[in-house]
């Protein structure tokens, strides 16, 4: 799982930062944005299993917790946050460098189910990564 986990974040942060430079208008996305994000979500993670060993928080147990939960709630919901608008800031990228008039929604919803939906995202990729960026236009 941890094998996984590691593999995923360093092919997202590759993949976006391969996609970003070949962006022609690079003032749409936010590059260090995107880097802190990640980072964001890989602490985290860490920290919560590290700390924590992870948690389960509902209605009869968030005593338990105490002020902990106070903390751990809204930075569950930042870290929710940077994972979409990374799925976001990828898609985005995509659907401007391939110049075509389609919502970066399924590209989104490709990256969230991910084992599945890299099979179909990846190939395009590939597809834009090796293109020559002197052709292509953005949005």
């Amino acid at each position: 799982m941890i094998f996984w986990f590691i593999l995923f974040t360093y092919w997202t942060l590759g993949v976006g930062e391969k996609l970003y430079n070949k962006l022609n208008n690079k003032s749409i996305l936010n590059l260090k944005q995107f880097k802190l994000q990640i980072y964001f979500v890989v602490i985290y993670l860490i920290l919560i299993s590290i700390f924590l060993g992870g948690y389960d928080i509902n209605n009869n147990n968030i005593v338990e917790y105490g002020w902990v939960a106070w903390v751990i709630i809204p930075l569950y919901f930042l870290m929710f946050f940077c994972m979409i608008h990374t799925i976001y800031f990828l898609s985005r990228c995509i659907t401007t460098i391939r110049n075509k008039k389609e919502g970066y929604g399924w590209y989104m919803l490709g990256f969230w189910v991910f084992p599945i939906g890299i099979w179909i995202i990846q190939p395009r990729i590939i597809d834009l990564l090796n293109k020559d960026s002197t052709k292509q236009n953005t949005i």
